[in-house]
Parts: structure tokens; C-alpha cells; sequence
């Protein structure tokens, strides 16, 4: 019995298709808080508030 292997235009979408899962899942995730502080703080420093 032989099997048929799927088109590799099948299996790249398939797999571009899993990756944007996995993916996605991460940019929904929150930032941690120790992060946004970071940012506001660079965000300051960039506006010349003075702030450190």
C-alpha cells in the first residue's frame, strides 16, 4: 500500500497556517508591568520631561 504525500503547497499553508496560531496567541498576551514601566519611562526621557 503506498500513501500519497499532500502537495507541498498544502503543507506550507498548513504550517504558515499553525505558526499564525502559536503567534497570535502571543501578541494577545499582556505586557508584563515591569515592561510598560520601562516603556514610560523611555517614553519620558524621549519627551524631556526629565523624568528617570
Amino acid at each position: 500500500m503506498t500513501s500519497r504525500k499532500p502537495p507541498p503547497k498544502v503543507v506550507s499553508r498548513e504550517i504558515d497556517e499553525n505558526i499564525r496560531k502559536i503567534y497570535q496567541e502571543v501578541v494577545e498576551e499582556e505586557l508584563p508591568d515591569r515592561f510598560k514601566d520601562l516603556l514610560a519611562k523611555l517614553r519620558g526621557q524621549e519627551s524631556g520631561d526629565g523624568k528617570n
